[in-house]
């Protein structure tokens, strides 16, 4: 600045015409600052004795003397390794001004190399441009490095076009030897599978009401004649001539069976109650002519109050819980299981002493409406006591599914529904019987269902010829 230029212009007296002593300017007129610098700027060795109390010389800038061999001196070395030895300060000045000067005028500035992670953060639409200027001037590249993810990317290996991308690969497999009647079997098989996915239009409104009409007529038609039958007493059909063989087989067990406790298992819903209960009605009326003590069991909560109604008389040891393995545990140890009958009675230690395990029964009779728990009881019970008979009362509904252990000899004897019942009433000479009087009925109900069934065919068969015949005339 200017005013640092004046103090230097008024200071700057050459060395040999100032003596050491003379003095200084006044320190009033000097900043502090700067009296401070020039008082520190002076060497110690070269101070007066009387320095100490009269005024510091002002900073002297001499060409002659080496002023500043102290001050170079204090300079750190990476800093002089910085300095250029072979410009001296005023040519340094110059050439730093001239080379701005050229850099200024000239027109082109010097690409600076840009990092490798700075590069991969351009834009994708720049590295797509500098890709297709590449691919133009070198014929190696491939061309589809300039598009799709593999844009911006050197020597990588091209896509064919004739690689497939999405879908099903080709089938090469070999061609089947198929006969006209495959052919014709396959044709009519897809057709039907086909057919199974269209939606069937709507049915009219006119149809479906007639529909509705028909189905309530045959049902009330089948409640009238069962109704009549059951009430007016008729007796048309005739009784069994041939019992089935599972039934003579049941009746002959019974016969056979040694004075001991009978255990019969009622596990049948109160909706199945009117089929159980007339093919079971039977077995109480032999059991009881028999003098055979009958002990109660029940998997089902409801056929425990089952159980108390049917036979009154019996030793109700009520509910096993548990499902398989329940009745796995009753069969291995029954006096564990349950220590108490429902009225809370030690029927162990009194009318059932002579019972420790279930070979101490004389049979096993499980009367139920489902095949599964039929098996169930086949299952725990007859591989860990083989020798106890085993005896099922079932509904029509669980003979296919339990039919088969009797054939492999797993269940002693069956009785199955009205039709097993109204057998096992006859065998036993068994008087006003449910199964007998259910029996008309329930025959002449099945005989109109099958005659229902037959003419609707018909009905359906004609139908569709006539309309046939209409379409090819």
């Amino acid at each position: 600045p200017d005013w640092l230029g004046n103090l230097g212009a008024e200071s700057a007296v050459p060395a040999e015409e100032t003596p050491r002593a003379a003095e200084a300017t006044s320190a009033e007129d000097l900043p502090d600052w700067l009296g401070d610098l020039s008082a520190g700027a002076v060497p110690a060795e070269e101070t007066p004795p009387d320095a100490e109390s009269a005024p510091q010389p002002a900073l002297v800038f001499s060409d002659e003397d080496d002023t500043f061999s102290d001050i170079e001196d204090a300079i750190p070395d990476w800093l002089n390794d910085l300095k250029d030895d072979s410009l001296q300060p005023a040519e340094a000045t110059d050439a730093f001004v001239s080379a701005a000067q050229d850099d200024a005028g000239s027109d082109e500035i010097a690409q600076a190399e840009m990092p490798s992670w700075l590069q991969s953060m351009r834009p994708l639409d720049d590295v797509i441009s500098q890709a297709e200027e590449s691919a133009a001037d070198d014929e190696s590249l491939p061309a589809d490095t300039t598009s799709g993810p593999l844009a911006g990317l050197r020597g990588v290996l091209p896509l064919s076009d004739q690689i497939p991308l999405s879908g099903q690969p080709e089938n090469f497999g070999y061609k089947l030897q198929v006969s006209p009647t495959q052919q014709e079997n396959l044709s009519l098989l897809q057709s039907q599978l086909a057919a199974e996915n269209m939606t069937p239009p709507p049915t009219p409104k006119a149809i479906e009401g007639v529909q509705y009409v028909l189905q309530w007529s045959l049902a009330l038609m089948l409640l009238v004649i069962i109704v009549l039958v059951r009430v007016a007493g008729i007796h048309i059909i005739p009784n069994l001539s041939k019992y089935p063989r599972e039934t003579l087989a049941f009746v002959q067990t019974v016969n056979d069976l040694p004075e001991a406790p009978v255990l019969v298992v009622t596990d049948y819903d109160p909706a199945f109650a009117g089929e159980m209960e007339s093919a079971a009605a039977p077995l109480r009326a032999h059991l009881k002519a028999a003098g055979l003590p009958v002990v109660t069991l029940s998997t089902s909560p409801s056929g425990v109050a089952l159980a108390n109604r049917f036979f009154p008389d019996a030793v109700h040891l009520g509910y096993l819980p548990g499902g398989p393995a329940g009745i796995l545990a009753w069969a291995q140890a029954p006096t564990q299981t349950i220590l108490e009958d429902v009225n809370g009675e030690a029927v162990w230690q009194t009318s059932l002493a002579d019972i420790k395990t279930l070979d101490d029964f004389g049979a096993i009779i499980v009367i139920t409406h489902d095949a599964t728990l039929a098996r169930t009881w086949v299952e725990q019970t007859n591989g860990a006591h083989p020798d106890t008979p085993l005896l099922m009362v079932i509904s029509a509904q669980a003979e296919p599914l339990t039919r088969p252990y009797y054939d492999a000899h797993q269940i002693t004897g069956i009785v199955t529904g009205v039709t097993g019942g109204k057998g096992y009433g006859q065998l036993i000479n068994m008087e006003n019987a449910p199964a007998e009087d259910y029996w008309n009925a329930y025959s002449l109900a099945v005989l109109l269902s099958a005659l229902l069934i037959a003419g609707g065919g018909l009905w359906s068969w004609l139908t569709g010829w006539l309309k046939k015949t209409s379409d090819e005339a």
